[in-house]
């Protein structure tokens, strides 16, 4: 059997689309067995109304509390009867030719252990490609998003995703997958459509100071820092500003030169923001600090609990 685990927050403008497209997926597949479960993470609008009433859905289970994506992905999985995991987030569309790509139809196992694809982001009607273009051959990865397919045994072996992280748990959990010699691999065929916010949309970035999500990052960074090469250039494209900051409060006790440092430091600030298209303002700068220092409080000082209260209704 393989088991669709949709996760959800609030995400009633796109839910119907994400089940619709579960629903072709298994109609073009009907000689498979199939389920699909709903984990919805305390929404606030008409989410569970839409999953409860869905043809697709099997499964839908409420967690209130404290939530975060790791917890929702647990909960799905304990839920599920499949051999075969599809993590898929609620606001995504699936392409319903994937699956035979990802699968060897004659056996109904995965070609690989760990399998996604190419993916197209649509933020604010405007599509892009994942890597920034469409993928031209299959390759390996050390990390994914929120989508991808999995071996159920290999999922229990790990323990699912590590609650902790309120973010970056995707990461983690791939990252850890690595070190044991188990890579992603990502087909080149297109998985789904991703309709997401943009990124450094006034209203993320207020959530990410608010949530204090860059500790996430750092925390990600001090785990595997000495545990795999890999981690350097995630830390160099996300957060090199952040690098750039610690030698700013290192350098002048070392040579005393702040101004200097904090000159530079400002301008790599300047220079992505402009790199990355962002309306350059005084909101952005101070975004761009906090998030910073964040990061490198998370990789020298933060120890989140392990425990979190959370409570699960099944409601279907």
């Amino acid at each position: 059997m393989i088991s669709f685990i949709v996760i959800g927050k609030n995400e009633e403008k796109n839910l119907q689309d994400c089940f619709d497209s579960i629903g072709k997926t298994i109609e073009s597949h009907n000689n498979l067995n199939f389920e699909c479960i709903f984990v919805d993470s305390d929404s606030g609008d008409n989410s569970l109304q839409i999953a409860l009433n869905h043809s697709s859905v099997n499964k839908v289970v409420e967690v209130t509390g404290e939530v975060n994506s790791a917890i929702a992905r647990n909960t799905g999985a304990y839920y599920s009867s499949g051999e075969i995991l599809f993590f898929v987030d609620g606001d995504m569309i699936l392409d319903p030719d994937f699956l035979s790509v990802a699968l060897d139809l004659d056996t109904e196992n995965l070609i690989y252990p760990i399998v996604t694809g190419d993916l197209i982001n649509i933020t604010n009607g405007v599509k892009s490609y994942y890597y920034g273009a469409k993928l031209e051959e299959d390759k390996y990865d050390s990390k994914t998003g929120g989508i991808f397919i999995i071996e159920r045994k290999l999922w229990v072996e790990q323990n699912g995703m590590d609650i902790r992280f309120k973010r970056s748990q995707d990461l983690d959990f791939f990252f850890n997958l690595s070190l044991k010699g188990k890579m992603v691999l990502r087909k080149k065929e297109l998985i789904c459509f991703h309709n997401t916010a943009p990124y450094h949309s006034q209203k993320r970035i207020k959530s990410s100071i608010y949530n204090k999500y860059s500790l996430y990052s750092g925390l990600l960074y001090r785990k595997y820092i000495f545990k795999s090469h890999r981690i350097i250039p995630i830390i160099f494209r996300r957060d090199y500003t952040s690098v750039l900051l610690l030698f700013a409060i290192l350098i002048p006790i070392l040579y005393n030169s702040l101004f200097y440092t904090i000159f530079i430091y400002f301008m790599i600030i300047l220079v992505r923001g402009l790199l990355s298209e962002k309306k350059i303002t005084p909101n952005y700068f101070l975004y761009r600090i906090i998030s910073d220092f964040y990061v490198l409080t998370g990789f020298l000082f933060f120890y989140p609990e392990r425990t979190k209260p959370f409570k699960l209704v099944v409601l279907k």
